[in-house]
Order: C-alpha cells, then structure tokens, then sequence
C-alpha cells in the first residue's frame, strides 16, 4: 500500500497527513504557522511533512494546498492574501529539502477533490464546490478533472459578483458573492439584526426565527448567484462545506430554490442537488495527497 503525503497550509496551522489510496489518514501532524516570512512558513511546511513521515514512512509523493492563487504549473504560489508568499518557487523548494516529487494546489480545489473522490461527490461525475468560512473557496470539477484554466485560477466563484454596485471585495471588484456569501457576511447580517455578541447559529438552535430568517437569506443570495455557474458547467452536484455548512439545514432548501427561480421556468430541471460536505476539517490534506498521487508529472 503506497502513502502520499498531504499538506494544508492556513494562515493559523500547517497539518500534514499520510494518506492512503483509498482516502485515509494513517498519520497526522500539525504546527503553528509563522508567518514573519515566506521562509518560515516554508519550513513550517517542511516539518510538517517530515513529522509526519516520520510516523509513516515510505510516502512516495507530497501534495500541498495553499491558500491563493496557484500557478496553471502547480509549482508556485502566486499570492496568498493571507500568507508572505508572492510569486514564491515552493514545490521547488520543497522538492530539495523533502526529496520526493512535490505538487501545489490551491487549498479550495484539494479539498473540493477530496469530496469528488471520497465524500459527498464520490458518486457525481460533476461538481460545484463552495466552502463557506471567512471568505469563499470554491472549485470545479467536470468529467472527473478539476478545473484550474489557463492561469490556474478557475473556479474562483466567491469572486463572481453577484450585486452590481455592491460592497467592496479585497479582491479589488464590487459585489462578489465573498461579500454575501461568507461567514463574514452572516457576522454583518447578525449585527444588523441581532445585536453584537450574540451567536447566529445557537439562537438557530433554540429556533429563534430571526436568526433561522438571516440564514434563509443567506441560502436565497448564494442560490442566486449559483444559476450562471450551473449554466456554464452543468454540473451534478453542488457541494457545500466550510465552517457555515454546521447551518446546512437552515439554508439550503432556501438555497435550492433561490437557484431554480433564478434559473427560470426553461432551465429550472438542470438545478444540481445541493449536499453537505462529509470529509471535514481532513479534506485539504486528502485531497491534496489524492492529487500528488495522480499528478501526471509525478507518475
């Protein structure tokens, strides 16, 4: 049984896993991530992997998910918003200290992967990914490849602008879906009804319909900007993780028919089921394993 090693590099931690082919982890390990430079998170990544080979030895490969734009090569972080690499060589890098083959990915598209293979999409052909935290990742995947364009930054749906003229995105554009759809957005929504210090998804709970009312918006604003990705990929599945989806169930039926309604009566029947993620917390470091062992470079 080959290992692959996967690696989730996030502006808090650094967890690296040995995987197995079948999508499990045999052996962990985390650290803190310093961010002072591009260096020190390097070696963060560096330590991770050797922890955990260390545990679980005879990995043949390493895939790493990173937070921003990836190169079309999978060899360089372009930009990490939240992290010192700018245009930074990293699997080239990685690849002199580790000793093993070393494959990047955007964080969003690893964990997206690990759902099409192993999770809530393990049955679909086709899939929308959307993981709702501070911001928005998200990924596409259709006949069974992940989608990464030209650039290497397809799939960047939290950055489709869903208002004209709305809110400001750090991205530089107006209106994206980041802005109405995030956690960020449900904190904004909260504090306009709610009142500061109270928790959105605990008054849901206890069934307090304002807070239930906000996460039905919520679903009716992402379902909305969702049509013209299903119109331009036609995919199976749309699959919904990330710290928000605790709240699945206060939303995505609000979801589901915010996005045939924007469809229309003629293209409501290609309206994609929406599910709940299922690999959690684990899903960048699988899927980023899961990608370095199938890279066709490193084959």
């Amino acid at each position: 049984m080959s290992l692959t090693y996967g690696v989730d590099v996030g502006a808090t931690s650094v967890k690296a896993a040995a995987v197995t082919p079948d999508g499990r982890i045999v052996a962990e390990a985390h650290l803190e991530t310093p961010v002072d430079s591009s260096d020190t998170v390097a070696r963060a990544v560096e330590e991770s992997v050797a922890a955990v080979r260390a545990k679980a030895p005879g990995g043949v490969s390493v895939g790493v998910g990173t937070p921003g734009w990836t190169s079309a090569d999978r060899r360089r972080v372009v930009y990490s918003p939240n992290l010192p690499w700018r245009d930074e060589p990293l699997a080239d890098r990685l690849e002199t200290v580790i000793g093993l083959p070393v494959v990047l990915e955007n964080d969003a598209n690893a964990a997206a992967w690990a759902e099409f293979r192993f999770g809530g999409a393990r049955s679909a052909n086709s899939m929308v990914a959307l993981t709702f935290g501070s911001g928005v990742g998200s990924a596409i995947v259709v006949g069974g490849t992940l989608l990464r364009g030209a650039h290497g930054c397809a799939g960047e749906i939290g950055h489709c602008v869903i208002v004209t003229g709305g809110l400001p995105c750090a991205c530089g554009r107006t209106g994206c879906m980041e802005n109405y759809g995030s956690g960020r957005s449900l904190d904004r929504d909260t504090v306009g009804a709610l009142g500061t210090g109270v928790s959105l998804h605990e008054g849901a709970v206890r069934g307090d319909q304002r807070a239930r009312s906000i996460y039905r918006e919520f679903g009716q604003r992402v379902g909305r900007g969702l049509a013209n990705v299903c119109l331009t990929v036609d995919p199976e599945l749309v699959v919904i993780g990330g710290g928000v989806s605790d709240a699945f169930e206060w939303f995505s039926e609000a979801m589901r028919i915010a996005l045939r309604d924007e469809l229309g009566p003629h293209w409501a029947g290609i309206a994609p089921d929406i599910v709940a993620a299922e690999l959690g917390a684990a899903a960048g470091r699988v899927g980023a394993a899961d990608l370095a062992r199938h890279a066709p470079h490193l084959t």
